[in-house]
């Protein structure tokens, strides 16, 4: 309540929350007074960022690709997760006229796949493994749809720079 913060400013002590997990109660501590939520979901508390006009905006460029594959739903999750506002993608058409998330024009380098990526048809593209390459732990990491890291990004209260590879 208002006692309370007003004496742990006082006593010139931040206040912190610890594993909160809960919507509703994260919505109302954003509110607060507070130095920060602990969380085992940040996705739930990413959303709340409040921006500061003179920070600089950081855009993750294919997602947080330093720690996982680029161009995947698990590096932008980590990006906003993280609580940077902007992630960078890559879009490319499949050869039935469907969307996805990929920055080379052939799959090689990056999936468990070969050949040009406007040469497959989603659901071929659907099967292939996007992130052992990367790490083991990202096994079946799969190639997204551009719908689903929109998806994501409105879910987690992110923003995306598309880059029309090919499309």
């Amino acid at each position: 309540d208002a006692a309370f913060f007003a004496e742990a400013d006082r006593r010139g002590l931040p206040v912190v929350t610890w594993h909160e997990e809960r919507a509703d109660v994260i919505a109302a501590l954003v509110k607060m007074p507070i130095l920060g939520i602990c969380s085992d979901r940040p996705e739930m508390v990413a959303r709340h960022r409040r921006p500061h006009p003179k920070v600089p905006e950081i855009v993750c460029h294919r997602g947080a690709c330093g720690i996982a594959p680029e161009n995947t739903l698990a590096a932008a999750g980590a990006a906003w997760s993280a609580g940077f506002g902007t992630v960078e993608i890559d879009v490319r058409e499949t050869a039935d006229g469907q969307l996805v998330v990929h920055h080379d024009p052939t799959l090689e380098r990056t999936t468990t796949g070969s050949g040009p990526v406007a040469g497959k048809t989603l659901a071929e593209l659907s099967g292939l493994d996007a992130g052992s390459w990367f790490d083991r732990f990202f096994t079946d990491e799969r190639l997204p749809r551009l719908g689903e890291v929109t998806e994501l990004a409105h879910r987690l209260g992110g923003r995306l720079y598309v880059e029309l590879q090919q499309a």
